[in-house]
């Protein structure tokens, strides 16, 4: 059976961020813009730059939006020509892509990076050759749409049950689930674990070394068991939502209170039971 693991970049491979947060508010200064706020930026990561600028500045104009970007891409690409630009691996990453190359899985790219960023990126760290697909926001539409994963699945001669997406923001792992993928969250990114949890990923890792695990196959059925029962939990608040509607049509003489108090309890199992069970669940990988 062929396997593939699909690697979100920043966050997730490498750490980006400070180079990232710097580029961002020089862009800004040049716009004569109030700068944006670091964790922003940070949280914005992932997304296409077009939506992270949007995300940051939602009160401007497109066309400013648009000279946000060329100043952003002008900034970024400067500060690569004067070797400025440092992305480090997070610990052991590189030992990790190895074991899974060893282990026969196929791995990939899918980020809001653009295709010279990623390039530049990989080919700093000798890593070019071991992916056989690298999906960028210059081909797609932002995440967490579906079009760059389902590229490198297709890219990869795999079939969506036997991929993972690996990521460190609700973007990815919104993505993975919309593009009925399974998906794993990782600790030292830009988003918390909890909201990777409430996202839908199956788990979260602390480290390399349990990410291995978890891609392998190590704690898979507690992952799912994890996820079947998030699924399981929305469902029934959903049930109990369109029982007190259909009871509100069918038999005008159940008491309006009666109705008020099944959505009412509806709407908090679908929305607070999930982020409570995803708390409980953070611990384990702290």
């Amino acid at each position: 059976m062929t396997r593939l693991a699909v690697f979100d970049c920043d966050g997730t491979l490498v750490d980006g961020q400070a180079h990232v947060c710097d580029t961002m508010e020089q862009a800004f200064a040049e716009a004569g813009l109030s700068l944006p706020d670091r964790n922003e930026v940070r949280r914005s990561m992932g997304l296409s730059l077009p939506m992270a600028v949007r995300r940051l500045a939602p009160e401007i104009d497109e066309n400013t939006n648009a000279q946000l970007v060329a100043a952003y891409k002008e900034a970024f690409f400067e500060r690569r020509l004067r070797g400025a630009i440092h992305e480090p691996l997070y610990e052991g990453i590189r030992e990790l892509l190895i074991t899974l190359r060893e282990a026969d899985w196929r791995l990939a790219v899918a980020t809001g990076k653009s295709d010279r960023g990623l390039q530049a990126c990989l080919e700093q760290h000798g890593l070019t050759d071991m992916f056989v697909s690298l999906q960028t926001a210059d081909r797609h539409p932002s995440k967490p749409h579906t079009d760059m994963l389902d590229a490198a699945i297709f890219e990869a001669g795999v079939a969506p049950q036997d991929a993972v997406m690996i990521g460190d923001t609700t973007f990815d792992i919104i993505m993975a689930k919309d593009a009925n993928v399974r998906s794993i969250g990782v600790a030292w990114g830009y988003h918390a674990p909890e909201e990777l949890l409430e996202a839908g990923a199956e788990a979260v890792a602390r480290d390399a070394l349990h990410l291995g695990e978890l891609v392998s196959g190590f704690d898979e059925s507690k992952a799912k068991e994890r996820f079947m029962l998030l699924n399981l939990v929305r469902l029934a608040g959903i049930s109990l939502v369109l029982i007190a509607i259909a009871f509100s049509q069918m038999d005008p003489n159940v008491p309006a209170a009666l109705n008020i108090v099944l959505s009412l309890t509806g709407m908090g199992i679908f929305f607070f039971w999930p982020r409570r069970l995803a708390s409980q669940w953070k611990s384990e990988v702290e």
